[in-house]
């Protein structure tokens, strides 16, 4: 048995542990200690990459260029909504073709250089793209433009338009092959992103997805981005009368669905897989058996209370909730959702967003907590087979494990949102291969940004290793065992 106790405040250092050490030590503080169990002969799949983001690579008029970060965190899909907002000029319907007095079918009415520079540096970070066809959030008390279309047969038409562009080279355009194209976004958040009526944007969804659909019967059409999507009841979450109503209006008029789309704000890391199943039970009932789900945008919501961000008379609240969000306290939670959606009927997922108060990276581009903890996420993917691991308590800290095909590599991630037990031992059971073993610690927390913290060598002479260390309460921390 192998017995390790590493100090994560100590700069990293390389050690060599004999067999015996620290067992008196182990066997004392085993009761204060969270247990941790990673059964390394038990497979469960491969992991998912669902840690996808809201916002393109480049920012701010293109002073702020993401690239690098997001080609090392692997983001492997980008929504496009709510783009350079609160001011958004690429990627909005009204960016894209500003005078609906002009005819759909001319490359003159259309502006899309912007866009095709927004578009191009995403693509070229490798990430996939998800284009949301409509307009960005308006808190103004005027709306400008998340009004319903004079025209909607228009509308659906310069829609058409815009993805013969970007995927079939329409007005010296593209061939990006876009799969994903998503018909507006929170069209129950009235007045902020619709100004009719629910029956209106139900008709302009099945317009645009009928047209769409036929022109691209190769390409995944849906929608609606429902921020609302769920409701509680005595028996748990449900899904909410908008949603009910818009699903059952697109299975009586026929409307294409290749893939229903939601949001949720949340403090629950768990609440996104228990809506994600009520979700996939419901359209599963109504016959879409073969629709994707996407929760294509979701962050953490601090005490699960929006009052911080719209008190104005308290700016210091205000900055104290934002910084939560993307600090060490958010870092844990995203890490619990991303490990916790394993489980989960999601075939994409996005958070929320690129930059700014809700963002991954500050204002000026430079990376939060919660990039790292996306980062550190796309670490465990390169362990791709995944392993059964138990010892999460449920929406407090979660731990995934994999390794890699031939069992030379083994890493650990664990997400604390708010755990309270710092001594975390972690068992391994049937490890493959015994003998001389290297070892990494990385953490992320108030003082560290996805830094190693530990290192060492172990000695293995059978199959069970435990590891014992010391976390703080809101932290992420990745483990990686190595064959020399």
């Amino acid at each position: 048995m192998q017995i390790l106790q590493t100090n994560l405040c100590e700069k990293p250092v390389m050690r060599f542990f004999p067999i015996a050490t620290f067992v008196f030590f182990l066997f004392s503080v085993q009761v204060f200690a969270q247990e941790l169990t990673v059964q390394c002969d038990q497979v469960l799949g491969t992991f998912r990459a669902l840690h996808g983001l809201n916002g393109g690579v480049l920012v701010h008029g293109e002073t702020v260029d993401l690239t690098k970060h997001w080609t090392a965190a692997g983001i492997p899909s980008t929504r496009l909504h709510d783009c350079e907002w609160p001011a958004p000029n690429v990627v909005d319907i009204h960016a894209i073709f500003p005078d609906f007095r002009n005819p759909a079918d001319d490359p003159e009415s259309y502006r899309f250089g912007p866009t095709d520079d927004y578009l191009a540096t995403i693509v070229n970070s490798g990430s996939a793209i998800i284009y949301r066809l409509g307009e960005s959030i308006e808190h103004t008390r005027r709306k400008h433009y998340v009004n319903p279309p004079k025209d909607f047969h228009q509308w659906a038409d310069i829609c058409r338009h815009i993805i013969k562009h970007y995927n079939e080279g329409w007005a010296e355009g593209f061939h990006y092959g876009i799969e994903y194209w998503e018909i507006w976004n929170e069209p129950e958040n009235q007045p902020q992103m619709w100004t009719g009526t629910d029956e209106e944007f139900f008709e302009l969804y099945r317009i645009t997805s009928q047209v769409l659909k036929e022109e691209f019967p190769h390409l995944k059409i849906g929608g609606p981005g429902i921020g609302a999507a769920f409701t509680t009841t005595e028996n748990g979450w449900a899904m909410s009368p908008y949603a009910q109503r818009f699903l059952r209006f697109v299975v009586e008029h026929n409307a294409p669905m290749d893939f229903f789309s939601w949001h949720t704000y949340t403090n629950k890391p768990m609440e996104y897989v228990e809506k994600a199943v009520v979700a996939r039970k419901f359209l599963d009932e109504l016959g879409f058996t073969d629709s994707e789900i996407h929760m294509n945008e979701w962050n953490y919501l601090p005490d699960n209370d929006w009052g911080p961000m719209l008190d104005t008379n308290d700016p210091r609240g205000r900055e104290l909730w934002y910084s939560r969000i993307g600090g060490a306290e958010g870092a844990g939670f995203v890490t619990c959702v991303l490990i916790e959606l394993q489980n989960a009927p999601v075939d994409v997922c996005n958070y929320f967003k690129n930059l700014g108060d809700f963002g991954i990276f500050t204002h000026h581009g430079r990376p939060k907590r919660t990039y790292y903890s996306m980062k550190a996420f796309n670490e465990l993917l390169q362990s791709s087979i995944r392993l059964h691991a138990e010892g999460e308590v449920k929406n407090i800290c979660s731990i995934a494990a994999g390794t890699n095909e031939n069992r030379s590599e083994i890493t650990v991630l664990i997400g604390n949102l708010r755990n309270n037990e710092p001594k975390t031992t972690i068992t391994l059971n049937a490890f493959p291969w015994e003998g001389q073993t290297n070892f990494d610690l990385y953490r992320i927390d108030e003082t560290h940004e996805f830094e190693k913290t530990d290192s060492g060598t172990l000695s293995i002479d059978n199959q069970t290793v435990r590891f014992d260390f010391e976390k703080p309460s809101s932290s992420v921390v990745l483990i990686r065992f190595r064959k020399p």
